[in-house]
């Protein structure tokens, strides 16, 4: 009944700013028209940007995209992308989140854009920039957290916090990380709502349709088979941390270790790793009919090589360790346990607090959050109409 409702007051919502929400408008001379402009950064933000897109496309509200770092891949062939090569071939930009972009560049860019919504990331130093700038020619400033870190434990968004100077919305996936944002978002003159975590939406509904026992029997797993899942990547730390993980294996024997790898590749640098290191209790799945929720619904613990998958993870309750070879800054509370080493990673494989994990701040996040989120900026967009 409340998604009912929900659904219902935001088409009517909708309707009133028809006139607003059309697809983006270009003048003659290549000026940008637009309702609302993301600026992502990391993979998790181009991942719920992109969800978040298709609402605004069902409900007709025009957008457009500036990408940095690893965001670019995401959006290289979408239309929406503003394609500024002097972001999107950055490696300052793509190898340090607290790099600077030059003032001028981001002049130049926004200059280009009449945007109404400046919808950002928190993961870099630069998305904190062009809110800055778009702040200071009109455009409403939303700051978007996609992390489960309060903001005392929040490190990867400190680049963003120290440069940003006006926000007027901060959205946070859940209450008690609202609760611990009100402080920041009071300084820069904003209001903390609670929209969820996108990402993990259609994730959720997946995991709760698993039938474990049929999947078992599929992938020939024995009924009390202790499973573990690791997770492929492709960062460029991502070949020490699979030996380190395969090198582990071999000294847990009793334990069945499945291996996914990114779907962007195909699998040759796992398959010749696993042949050379690892024994006959690791098993590489080459087949993508088995979606990563439902991989973990089986595994006892779950080993990642990013924070994107080390929440997703975590939020279904799975005791999560991180391949953290490159000596990143994460909360091993709120997150995941770490391991740089075969011994760190098989002290948490064999560890009690591996399958007892501490409570993280997920219990309150809200469903329907694509939608929650569509519905904060098409109210936001309904309050700049009313104004004028």
């Amino acid at each position: 009944m409340k998604n009912s409702i929900f659904k219902a007051c935001t088409l009517a919502i909708a309707f009133l700013i028809s006139g607003l929400s059309m697809a983006a408008q270009y003048h003659q001379d290549g000026y940008i028209k637009t309702s609302v402009l993301f600026v992502a950064y990391d993979e998790s933000e181009a991942r719920a940007f992109l969800q978040i897109q298709e609402q605004l496309k069902r409900a007709g509200v025009s957008y457009r995209v500036v990408a940095m770092g690893k965001a670019v891949q995401f959006f290289r062939n979408d239309p929406a992308l503003i394609d500024e090569g002097r972001l999107i071939h950055n490696d300052g930009i793509s190898d340090n989140r607290n790099h600077r972009v030059n003032h001028k560049l981001v002049y130049n860019v926004l200059d280009r854009i009449n945007v109404r919504i400046l919808y950002t990331g928190m993961s870099s130093r630069a998305q904190a920039q062009f809110a800055n700038v778009a702040q200071l020619e009109g455009a409403k400033i939303i700051a978007f957290y996609n992390g489960l870190n309060t903001f005392d434990q929040a490190l990867q968004v400190k680049p963003f916090l120290d440069e940003i100077r006006y926000a007027d919305e901060v959205h946070v996936p859940s209450k008690t990380i609202g609760s611990s944002f009100k402080d920041f978002a009071r300084s820069k003159g904003a209001t903390v709502k609670i929209t969820g975590l996108p990402v993990l939406e259609a994730d959720m509904k997946m995991h709760k349709d698993i039938d474990t026992r049929q999947l078992r029997k599929t992938l020939k797993i024995k009924a009390r088979q202790k499973v573990a899942l690791f997770h492929g990547g492709y960062h460029k730390h991502y070949p020490a941390a699979l030996k380190t993980f395969l090198h582990t294996t071999r000294m847990m024997p009793e334990t069945l270790f499945l291996v996914t790898f990114d779907p962007r590749l195909n699998g040759t640098l796992e398959e010749s790793l696993i042949n050379a290191i690892a024994g006959e209790n690791v098993h590489l799945l080459h087949d993508g009919n088995y979606p990563d929720a439902a991989l973990r619904s089986i595994s006892s613990t779950v080993i990642v090589n990013s924070v994107k998958d080390a929440i997703t993870a975590s939020f279904h309750g799975k005791p999560v360790i991180l391949m953290n070879i490159s000596g990143m800054e994460v909360s091993d509370q709120q997150v995941a346990m770490q391991a740089a080493s075969p011994d760190e990673l098989a002290k948490w494989l064999s560890s009690k607090r591996s399958s007892k994990r501490t409570a993280t701040p997920t219990q309150d996040i809200p469903t329907n959050m694509d939608q929650a989120i569509l519905a904060q900026i098409i109210y936001a967009l309904r309050r700049m109409a009313e104004e004028k």
